[in-house]
């Protein structure tokens, strides 16, 4: 699978019905999609395509949500409440 080429880390893919709403680290960490993305009845070059993008805006939002929610003093609730 070229799973590992989009991203880095990314080791599986979680499945509901006919679209992927989450990403699966080596570290076993999971972290849900922005939205699902459908893969039936989709070329799988564009669900593709539509996954990579999501993962990025999944993966930015993250990011943002876990510098803003940063304090020094609850450091160990934050790495329990934002994975990666």
């Amino acid at each position: 699978m070229h799973l590992k080429s989009l991203f880095d880390g990314i080791v599986d893919l979680h499945f509901k019905d006919d679209s992927v709403f989450s990403m699966q680290s080596k570290e076993k960490e999971i972290v849900d999609l922005q939205k699902p993305v459908k893969t039936t009845r989709v070329e799988v070059e564009k669900w593709l395509g539509q996954l990579t993008e999501n993962m990025k805006e999944t993966v930015s939002k993250k990011l943002k949500e876990g510098q803003k929610a940063y304090t020094d003093e609850g450091r160990k609730e934050w790495v329990l409440q934002h994975p990666g």
